[in-house]
């Protein structure tokens, strides 16, 4: 099975998402890697991810979901990030985006970050400065601007707060930069093809058909536990362990508090039952 977390980079109409063996996922967030549906030797496809609305996925996660057997590939948004930062460990990453992290041309996490709609349909209402870098590239390819006007007007997109980069921001920092003629090429490019310039939407197809290629990953180095298990991840991984006890779902973390505060037994149980395991379980993971 193939789990592909996307959100605004691509649209739920993408016939690639719709591909048998393929499950889509809202952008990913923390705890998303628990999930008792993913099991080993499947393909995770990271391309779009929470950060600022929820807690993000965290690298243990990943890297745990590697050292059992999961296939993680990373693209266009905090997967790309993801990637460079855990190429080490094994994780594969496609596409312009996450070369340009992984060689160190793009370190900041606003380079992919966009803002989104909040009503579940997961839209873009802005534009990531990997895209605004592509336009300025092929403006300059094209002959509306020279280099050093791109790189002015690059880093005064770049001073926008990225919630607020949206089209009518563009348009407004190309004026006040005295560049109206790349507003207006712009407009007029993105009339005839809505996704000119999006190397986030590139990336991220060609990441989905990687995994949907049939072709036998790299194998990279399967990071052992002591790479990720510390307390933290123990706690997450509990947290998100569950078992249903007299109709009621529980969490082993929730379970493991009650038992410290009301079993006196405790630690006896505790002992006898903390050998290492890989969650999601309902067992507790020392």
């Amino acid at each position: 099975m193939i789990h592909v977390f996307v959100g605004p980079t691509l649209s739920r109409s993408e016939p690639q998402l719709s591909a048998p063996g393929i499950r889509r996922w809202p952008p990913a967030r923390h705890g998303d890697l628990f999930h008792a549906t993913i099991r080993d030797d499947d393909t995770v496809v990271l391309i779009d991810g929470m950060y600022h609305q929820a807690p993000a996925l965290r690298h243990k996660e990943i890297l745990a979901a590697m050292g059992r057997g999961v296939h993680v590939i990373g693209a266009a948004s905090i997967g790309a990030l993801r990637a460079a930062e855990l190429a080490p460990y094994g994780m594969l990453g496609v596409g312009s985006v996450y070369a340009a992290y992984h060689r160190g041309d793009i370190t900041a996490d606003d380079e992919v970050a966009v803002g989104q709609a909040p009503d579940g349909q997961w839209e873009a209402l802005t534009w990531p400065l990997v895209n605004l870098r592509s336009v300025l590239r092929l403006a300059q390819e094209a002959g509306i601007l020279d280099s050093a006007q791109a790189h002015e007007l690059l880093e005064a997109l770049r001073a926008v707060y990225y919630p607020q980069r949206t089209t009518a921001a563009v348009r407004a920092v190309s004026r006040w930069q005295g560049e109206s003629s790349f507003a207006r090429w712009l407009a007029e490019q993105i009339d005839r093809d809505p996704h000119f310039g999006d190397v986030k939407r590139v990336d991220a197809l060609a990441a989905v058909q990687t995994a949907l290629s049939g072709r036998p990953l790299p194998a990279g180095a399967r990071p052992t536990r002591a790479v990720w298990d510390t307390t933290y991840y123990r706690r997450w991984s509990n947290d998100w362990a569950h078992e249903r006890v007299d109709g009621l779902h529980l969490s082993t973390e929730g379970r493991l508090v009650y038992q410290q505060v009301f079993d006196p037994a405790f630690r006896e149980t505790w002992a006898a039952n903390t050998a290492p395991c890989t969650p999601p379980t309902a067992r507790a993971c020392r």
